[in-house]
């Protein structure tokens, strides 16, 4: 008997150590680190989880103590995540772009109350949060009002719905379009008061295409290989046919898959010219500012591409980011290949273009390829795709 409790606790003993072997956590040099304490939860179980574009993976967990301390390390990926902390069924969403150390702090029952340090990142995914629950809020508001009729209630919501969408446009989706946050705020959902879900952003709706497009063309620029990047493109690609396909006046014949977000603006003669008909050719998107002192430079750098390989296949799309158009035709007048106006910088924002010199390499399937900033680098890049 002596022996069997022996024997017992030696295997207790083994199993301790190695539940605390399990449970330590050495932070790499390629991690970030998410600590912080969860107060009002002791001995319950914190999750951390990765929310990848099919799936909420948990990837760790630990019981919190009576201090609520906790601190997950874990390694960073090769682009921007999305993760979140997990505690019976209350969430707190942290973007994470680098090895910072992201410091969150919270009570339970109210996790939605958290403060966070740290992170950016973090800080403006918190503020989308909470301007989706005061939309929320509002919404349900006036889905239950007793003062308003049917028509009314649905054009207060088209209008408190619109007005959010101005505000998330302006002040996440166009500035940074490459982060994790604005990526976030295009599957942000609205719950009406009759149990039903909607999408606040769909690809679908021709008010919102703009919004996935400008999201998707940045992911693809900063991020080609990470696996939002290619589901943000095939949502694009998806939303872009059944878009066509919904105006009666576009002939089926011509509608055609691309991989880039397409701008169609006009010429010095008011021609409307699309990127994607320059399907077939390899392209060098450009934009530029012809009264930067820069502009001349870059002008002849493309002159000499153009005159080099356009008779191959080159094509260049310029786009002039002025609103002086007197000023734009006169410097693109003896230009030879094509030349539109952005008078008030949409498709410099969708491409997320913040600085002259700026080039991206378009190939034969209206793919982007590469963003370029030395022109320089350009030749040999396009001679690649020739």
């Amino acid at each position: 008997m002596r022996k069997l409790m022996m024997i017992a606790a030696a295997a207790l003993m083994m199993l301790t150590t190695a539940c605390s072997d399990k449970k330590a956590r050495v932070r790499g040099t390629n991690d970030f680190a998410i600590e912080g304490t969860v107060t009002g939860a002791a001995n319950q179980t914190l999750y951390l989880q990765l929310v990848t574009p099919d799936e909420v993976k948990t990837i760790d967990s630990l019981t919190l103590g009576d201090n609520g301390q906790f601190a997950f390390y874990y390694q960073r990926a090769k682009s921007p995540e999305i993760y979140r902390l997990s505690l019976n069924e209350q969430y707190i969403y942290l973007a994470i772009d680098s090895t910072e150390t992201v410091n969150v702090n919270a009570t339970y029952p109210k996790m939605s109350e958290y403060t966070v340090k740290g992170s950016d990142d973090c800080l403006k995914l918190k503020e989308l949060n909470k301007k989706q629950a005061e939309l929320q809020k509002r919404a349900h508001e006036i889905e239950m009002s007793e003062k308003l009729f049917p028509g009314q209630v649905r054009d207060s919501l088209l209008k408190v719905i619109r007005a959010y969408k101005q505000d998330i446009a302006e002040n996440y989706l166009l500035p940074e379009p490459n982060k994790a946050y604005s990526y976030y705020a295009l599957f942000q959902t609205l719950q009406h008061a009759n149990g039903g879900k909607m999408l606040i952003y769909s690809p679908y709706d021709t008010e919102d295409f703009w919004a996935f497009g400008a999201v998707a063309t940045s992911w693809s620029v900063f991020y080609p290989e990470s696996e939002r990047a290619k589901q943000l493109e095939a949502m694009t690609l998806d939303a872009r046919k059944a878009l066509y396909k919904r105006q009666a006046t576009i002939d089926e014949s011509i509608i055609h898959e691309t991989g880039i977000f397409d701008i169609a603006l006009p010429d010095a003669l008011e021609k409307t010219h699309k990127l994607s008909e320059l399907n077939g050719q390899v392209v060098v998107l450009n934009f530029n500012d012809f009264h930067a002192p820069e502009s001349g430079a870059i002008v002849l750098a493309l002159r000499e591409l153009y005159a080099k390989y356009h008779e191959r296949g080159l094509e260049i799309y310029q786009v002039g980011v002025t609103q002086d158009a007197s000023w734009w035709r006169q410097s693109v007048d003896r230009l030879p290949w094509i030349n539109v106006q952005d008078r008030n910088g949409y498709a410099a924002k969708l491409y997320n273009v913040n600085k002259l010199g700026e080039f991206f390499i378009i190939d034969r399937n209206s793919t982007l390829q590469l963003r370029v900033s030395d022109p320089a680098q350009l030749e040999a890049e396009i001679v690649k795709l020739l």
